[in-house]
């Protein structure tokens, strides 16, 4: 494994190579592991000092959207349809620093039913309890899973089972420590359809999630599951996901784990223009968290930030009368609703600390006070093109691996005042 230092910047990066091989393609195409999408940090090896993480993909390989039948709605091509859901432990040694893949194991539903990253409903595209239409390499239709999932992020509770978040519905997945799904929780009204994708547990208007940024950050502290959706809620509902597209304005679902109910809402104002996700979270203590918030720009110039945020100094909005379009206030018209945002300060700006690797930082875990992890999603080394005649895709041209980065804080370290004022 290749080892890059960054001393002076507090910063080591380790390049993960010779990754498994997770399937063929029918025209038989081999791709590798990867799309990392989440990360925890589970301890240290007693016997070899290394670090312990656990990882996992997405959904799946998926090449760009296409309109294959021209009928003005764009498909989603996924390059195996067959992929199973799993989670990648891993070990980095940090005397030689030797990546390792030391497990992997496939995540399931009761009977050995695998967890598959296929959409789950068909419904009005653009529009809440809808998800893309998925197809294979050569356009052909695919069958939707109501199980399937876009798996984005992960945590350990105490008692070692693992909660997930998924981007389609969202959702929260919970699972045992074999990869046995436990529950899986969604908005009111995901099964109003006659299709269960799961039990209706989470505010409804989370469905109007613009299509495939649902859960991307979760954070877990003291039985509390904390759920970030990735950009603002389409709220209101709009085909073409305008009112997302327009707000800075993302949720923060507090989710009671032993009760499956939610306890608390709050929303985080996003930087806006370029930065317009939130990618990981990860749990400190007292209502605090780190939060990475991003652009989709690769290198030197692009815009990628950890952020620490209390939770403790901002209002829980949970079951209050609420203005109908909540996400489209100014700060003013927060001011009136009696909401404040939670207080983010810029913690470490990450390519000014040398992490440039990768447009998708996904993953995000504390080792100790000092010392956080990140990962990133290389989207299987594809380009996002494919020719649907020859079923063939094209790799990346990028040349973007995942790298692991260990960053190291001075105890100094002052949190930059980062709270933007809403136009």
């Amino acid at each position: 494994m290749k080892k890059h230092n960054h001393p002076t910047a507090g910063l080591d990066t380790y390049t993960f190579e010779n990754l498994p091989a997770i399937g063929t393609t029918k025209a038989g195409q081999e791709i590798l592991l990867g799309g990392f999408s989440g990360l925890y940090f589970e301890g240290i090896n007693k016997e070899s000092g290394a670090l312990q993480f656990i990882t996992h993909p997405d959904r799946g390989p998926n090449p760009d959207l296409i309109d294959i039948d021209g009928d003005g709605i764009q498909e989603r091509p996924f390059a195996l349809p067959d992929f199973q859901a799993r989670w990648v432990r891993f070990e980095l040694d940090p005397k030689t620093g030797a990546l390792t893949i030391t497990q992997q194991i496939l995540l399931h539903r009761t009977g050995g039913v695998p967890i598959n990253g296929l959409p789950n409903l068909a419904g009005k595209p653009g529009f809440a309890y809808s998800d893309e239409v998925p197809i294979d390499l050569y356009g052909a239709r695919l069958e939707n899973d109501p199980y399937g999932a876009d798996l984005e992020c992960i945590v350990k509770a105490e008692d070692e089972t693992f909660w997930m978040g998924d981007e389609y519905r969202p959702s929260l997945f919970h699972f045992d420590s074999d990869g046995l799904l436990l529950a899986r929780y969604v908005p009111y009204g995901s099964n109003a359809g006659g299709v269960e994708v799961g039990i209706e547990a989470l505010p409804a208007i989370y469905a109007q999630r613009r299509i495939n940024r649902g859960f991307e950050a979760i954070a877990y502290d003291d039985g509390i599951l904390y759920a970030f959706i990735q950009s603002p809620l389409d709220n209101p509902d709009l085909a073409n996901d305008k009112s997302s597209k327009a707000s800075k304005l993302a949720r923060i679902l507090a989710f009671d784990t032993a009760s499956a109910t939610p306890v608390g809402e709050y929303l985080y104002v996003l930087d806006g223009m370029a930065v317009d996700r939130i990618c990981d979270a990860a749990a400190l203590d007292n209502g605090e968290f780190l939060v990475i918030e991003s652009d989709n720009a690769l290198g030197p110039r692009a815009k990628k930030y950890i952020y620490k945020i209390n939770l403790a100094a901002a209002t829980n909005f949970l079951g209050r009368k609420l203005p109908v379009n909540i996400e489209g206030l100014s700060r003013g018209g927060l001011a009136n609703a009696n909401i404040v945002p939670v207080p983010k300060s810029l913690y470490v700006d990450l390519t000014k600390i040398g992490y440039t690797y990768s447009d998708k930082i996904e993953g995000l875990a504390c080792i100790d006070e000092n010392t956080l992890a990140i990962i990133n999603d290389n989207d299987f080394g594809l380009s996002g093109r494919f020719d649907p005649m020859t079923g063939l895709f094209e790799e990346s041209k990028k040349g973007v691996n995942i790298v692991l980065g260990i960053i190291h804080l001075p105890t100094s370290i002052q949190p930059v005042d980062k709270n933007k004022q809403l136009s």
